[in-house]
């Protein structure tokens, strides 16, 4: 996100009455976006890059399979994420 750190950039959202949404499996992309609100501002949606040591490869993956909600393991991995904390 620039130059500020992301942490920086958040809590002066939050301050200025931007609401921010956590990484959400079903609807975070790899970067963070902005959400339609029927207020002043959007909300801000974080990202997936947001999480240390994720594979964007993996989360393109995720975003890609991603039809419907999500509700169990078994269909990220059907989506091509791997899931093995063990990887090369």
């Amino acid at each position: 996100m620039g130059f500020y750190a992301p942490a920086q950039i958040v809590i002066d959202a939050k301050n200025h009455g931007v609401t921010v949404l956590p990484i959400d499996i079903n609807f975070s992309m790899w970067d963070n976006t902005l959400e339609k609100r029927f207020s002043k501002y959007h909300n801000l949606r974080l990202g997936f890059r947001q999480v240390k040591d994720i594979r964007e490869s993996d989360m393109q993956a995720l975003i890609a399979g991603r039809h419907s909600n999500y509700k169990n393991i078994i269909e990220l991995c059907d989506a091509g994420v791997s899931v093995s904390p063990w990887r090369n």
